[in-house]
């Protein structure tokens, strides 16, 4: 019994295969190396003499140098961010909390978790019978 898909074992060898003791074969014909191709050259320029304008129509600068252009970015996106200054009862508290350094928010809540704890003490105090 073998494989269904299998192939009788008198068709194994019958290709034209070689075997490793079969001193009499012939060397595998080498394949040809084409010569390279001369380069051709771009018929196009690679990078443009000037940069491309992306985006709405802003006045041109006079100078091209990227870091005005990202110095003038910056100060419109400050004065933006300031113009949105109305924020409301939370938005005030944000910047106030932002504007206090590290430790101070830190006593702050301190504090009030001292208080919440002194006032629950008090409570306690208060009811004992």
């Amino acid at each position: 019994m073998g494989n269904c898909f299998g192939k009788p074992k008198s068709d194994s060898f019958s290709g034209s295969g070689q075997t490793l003791a079969n001193a009499n074969s012939t060397p595998a014909p080498k394949p040809v190396i084409a010569a390279p191709n001369k380069p051709v050259s771009a018929s196009y320029a690679p990078t443009p003499a000037q940069g491309r304008v992306v985006g709405g129509s802003s006045p041109a600068l006079s100078s091209n140098d990227p870091r005005v252009a990202a110095a003038m970015a910056a100060e419109e996106r400050l004065k933006s961010s300031q113009s949105k200054s109305q924020k409301g009862k939370l938005g005030k508290q944000l910047d106030a909390q932002k504007s206090q350094s590290h430790n101070k928010v830190l006593d702050e809540t301190s504090r009030e978790t001292r208080l919440a704890r002194d006032a629950d003490a008090n409570v306690e105090v208060r009811t004992w019978n």
